[in-house]
């Protein structure tokens, strides 16, 4: 399990034990320090669990693929430097 999931499972465990997003996310900062996810994020989280949305995982996300620099398209960028 990566990071963001184990910190959704973490956000899920507590929303169903019945704390609130605050509190969750005070004890995320308390254990983690800050930065570990923001509160707005844990807000978020919290609510679709309340919801009835007990997945973990990421939703396939659509749209422009990210992608990095290749060997192809690096030598294209010199070929047309030169």
């Amino acid at each position: 399990m990566e990071k963001k999931d184990t910190l959704r499972f973490y956000i899920q465990t507590r929303t169903i034990l019945g704390l609130n997003a605050i509190a969750i996310h005070e004890e995320l900062l308390t254990a983690s320090g800050p930065g570990v996810v923001s509160y707005p994020t844990v807000q978020r989280w919290s609510k679709k669990t309340n919801d009835g949305n007990m997945e973990i995982e990421d939703n396939p996300h659509f749209g422009r693929l990210v992608t990095g620099p290749t060997e192809e398209s690096i030598q294209k960028v010199r070929r047309l430097i030169e």
